[in-house]
């Protein structure tokens, strides 16, 4: 009994196709995290990066890849690194740069809108002594 040469060369193709499409399925399932990894990952960085005070400069950093992978599977596939480092990370939701940049903008305002702003400036000094923010064309 000697099957036809069409029906061996079908049997094979289908039987490559086969295990192309099982080694992609396996690779692409071992290549993404759970979500308990996920958030362990995301967790422990984000601390990592709000003792570091949350600046960009994490994001060209190697490991940063894995903490933004870690926060796709979390929050969706959407996600970029602005706003899984500073939207997503609780520790880095207002960093102190952040949140003095915004004072500064609020005392430039009180100075265009001519309204008082030693008190704006007054509380930007006491709160933002150690930023790397320069406000002195807002408060002299």
């Amino acid at each position: 009994m000697e099957l036809p040469l069409k029906i061996i060369i079908i049997v094979a193709i289908l039987a490559l196709v086969l295990v192309l499409l099982s080694t992609y399925f396996l690779r692409s399932s071992t290549e993404s995290i759970s979500r308990s990894e996920a958030e362990r990952i995301f967790n422990s960085d984000c601390i990592t990066y709000a003792q570091r005070d949350c600046t960009w400069e994490v994001t060209r950093e190697p490991e940063f890849e894995n903490y933004l992978k870690a926060c796709r599977v979390l929050y969706g596939p959407y996600r970029e690194a602005y706003s899984c480092l500073y939207s997503l990370c609780n520790g880095c939701f207002e960093s102190m740069d952040l949140k003095c940049s915004g004072l500064c903008k609020i005392c430039n305002g009180h100075d265009y809108a001519s309204v008082e702003r030693e008190s704006c400036c007054l509380r930007y000094g006491s709160e933002c002594s150690s930023s790397s923010v320069d406000c002195t064309a807002a408060c002299p």
